[in-house]
């Protein structure tokens, strides 16, 4: 159950992707094909209990299962308090730093979405808005996904720098650059995914551009990241409170 929390903490996901979570545990430890835990109705039981004790959620829209925190319900105006400030400090500027909402959307877009790569991927805002963004706006999400795939099936992830667009690659201080894609062969060879790449790029940063109107409007950011005040859930607790089921043999 612990590693079904687990995974879920990083990301929703679906009843088949708790399966496979499930079933390589037990190849892990060595259980045989057909035993408990490897079941589809065992895996459904797991699910049921970690619900039952509100630490996740099913969203029947998605059809996955995602930490009950992505669905923020404060408790009082203290709790709320402290997950719009910690909102606003990641995305709105201050006298000492710069937020997303003083950048070019493209920009801030392409910071966040390879905050795991880049040397910018020190910076803990971009970390935690793309963490707040996987786990609290899946549509989203699924777009900065694809996105992300055919950055990295054109050759643009490669490029150095923010935002990562085919027209740095004619820069001059790009061409002198090894391994870098060549922007004429890309035109040519993968027009449509380029095309696609725009789209989404102008879908995103409106996305974005929309949570930054909320975070100023004083609505919270939805889902969560690892420097969120309100989380207070350690499944370890629940596993130690929990009585261990005896066998009859």
């Amino acid at each position: 159950m612990r590693r079904l929390y687990e995974a879920i903490k990083e990301g929703p996901i679906t009843i088949q992707n708790a399966e496979e979570i499930v079933s390589g545990s037990q190849k892990r430890i060595g259980a045989k094909g057909g035993e408990g835990l490897k079941s589809r109705r065992m895996v459904e039981l797991y699910l049921q209990e970690l619900k039952a004790i509100g630490l996740i959620i099913y969203d029947h829209e998605h059809q996955k299962y995602l930490l009950s925190e992505s669905k923020q319900v404060y408790r009082n105006k203290h709790e709320y308090e402290l997950a719009l400030s910690h909102s606003r400090d990641l995305i709105l500027s201050t006298e000492s730093k710069q937020g997303i909402d003083a950048t070019n959307p493209l920009l801030a877009l392409d910071l966040i979405v390879f905050s795991d790569i880049e040397t910018w991927g020190t910076d803990i805002d971009s970390r935690c808005i793309f963490a707040h963004l996987r786990t609290g706006y899946l549509d989203m999400f699924e777009g900065i996904q694809r996105y992300r795939r055919l950055m990295d099936e054109t050759g643009l992830s490669s490029i150095p720098g923010f935002p990562k667009t085919i027209d740095q690659l004619r820069l001059p201080t790009m061409i002198s650059l090894k391994d870098m894609p060549d922007p004429d062969s890309l035109e040519k060879d993968h027009r449509n995914e380029l095309d696609e790449i725009d789209e989404l790029r102008d879908i995103l940063a409106e996305n974005l551009r929309s949570i930054i109107e909320r975070v100023r409007s004083r609505t919270p950011l939805d889902g969560y990241c690892d420097l969120c005040p309100t989380r207070r859930v350690i499944i370890k607790e629940f596993v130690e409170r929990t009585p261990r089921k005896t066998s009859n043999a």
